[in-house]
């Protein structure tokens, strides 16, 4: 509880872990297995929102894709990792910062002459850093159609919409036209993946109001752990606190299948406790 505070949550009596301009999660019907997956995305997403109110690029940033951050830096040196970093923290101080508060003479980029010298235009605009670069889909794709966030290396979480961007951009809106750097961003890539991402997202919609999901406003983790529960088993009866003095010897024994490695499933049907005698 008092953790959960720490984030700016809190935890109702109906077990929903709750908090300002959040969607509410249920602990009683989020499955055991993805229990301490959703309190530490509670964890990250007070993190961002902390960043994102002192950072201006980060503005947009609601949840940050844990997942997607792992996989992009899993195979990279420790050197890549300390550019990585500095790059998505805005903590590098460039020519506009330092002639902002008067250490240095000009905002200009000190690489190729550039008027500003802002992060975007380090890693997406100046030409002196482009021409040392290997040809990649990136040079095709328009970053006028990116989230700032995700050009300065800060992926959000994937929308839920299947045929969309993977930020929840219709393909009609993206000024992108290579189709190869489409499919990058989420899109179909010819007219049978687009029939296809259309009906599965057709499917989706209809599993949300089968399972009664309000989903207007969720991202897609978001949305899959509520189809995941099981809301209507309704609130447990919560037993009476005992007060009877614990034995000295141990008389109360689990299932052992609530956290059986090789048996793990086995503890999503159910979970039981026997007393001797």
């Amino acid at each position: 509880m008092d953790e959960l505070k720490r984030i700016g949550a809190r935890l109702t009596d109906a077990l929903h872990i709750e908090s300002v301009g959040a969607q509410s999660s249920s602990i009683q019907d989020l499955p055991w297995q993805r229990l301490k997956d959703e309190v530490e995305v509670w964890a990250r997403r007070a993190r961002t929102a902390k960043a994102a109110s002192s950072r201006e690029a980060y503005s947009a940033l609601t949840e940050v894709d844990g997942v997607a951050i792992k996989a992009a830096v899993s195979k990279r040196t420790q050197k890549e990792m300390n550019i990585i970093a500095h790059s998505a923290s805005l903590a590098a101080w460039t020519a506009d910062k330092l002639a902002g508060i008067g250490r240095a003479e000009s905002a200009k980029c000190e690489l190729c002459g550039g008027e500003d010298s802002n992060p975007l235009h380090r890693q997406w605009i100046c030409p002196a850093i482009k021409q040392r670069r290997k040809p990649t889909y990136l040079d095709f794709i328009d970053r006028k159609d990116c989230p700032v966030h995700l050009l300065l290396g800060m992926p959000s979480m994937m929308a839920r919409q299947i045929d969309t961007t993977f930020w929840g951009v219709v393909g009609k809106d993206v000024r992108t036209s290579d189709l190869e750097a489409r499919e990058k961003l989420g899109l179909a890539k010819d007219r049978g993946d687009k029939v296809r991402k259309e009906s599965y997202n057709m499917e989706a919609e209809q599993l949300y109001k089968e399972k009664e999901v309000d989903a207007a406003n969720l991202n897609a983790r978001q949305a899959f752990n509520k189809l995941r529960g099981t809301p209507e088993l309704g609130m447990p009866r919560v037993p009476r606190q005992c007060r009877v003095e614990a034995p000295s010897d141990i008389n109360v024994h689990t299932d052992g299948s609530f956290k059986f490695g090789r048996r793990a499933t086995w503890a999503v049907g159910a979970a039981g406790v026997r007393w001797p005698g």
